[in-house]
C-alpha cells in the first residue's frame, strides 16, 4: 500500500469533510495504523499553517534533489 512507503500523507480540503460525510481524523488514524512514522498533514484553505507545512516539505524535497544532482 502506498502509505507504507510514502514520505508524507496530505489530507486536503478538511474544511469540507463534514459536508461530504468524511471523518478526516479517522483517515489520519487509518494512515498512521499502516505507517506510524509517516507525517500526516490535514490541509484547509482556512489553515495557512498546514499549507505552509506542506510547502516546506516540498521545498525540502526540492533542495535535497538538487543537492543529490550535484554529487
Amino acid at each position: 500500500m502506498i502509505f507504507k512507503t510514502a514520505e508524507l500523507a496530505v489530507i486536503n480540503k478538511v474544511d469540507i469533510a463534514h459536508a461530504v460525510d468524511v471523518d478526516a481524523e479517522k483517515m489520519r488514524d487509518d494512515i498512521l495504523s499502516l505507517n506510524p512514522d509517516i507525517p500526516v498533514i490535514l490541509t484547509s484553505k482556512h489553515d495557512w499553517e498546514s499549507l505552509e507545512t506542506w510547502i516546506s516539505f516540498i521545498e525540502l524535497g526540492l533542495t535535497r534533489a538538487k543537492e543529490a544532482q550535484r554529487k
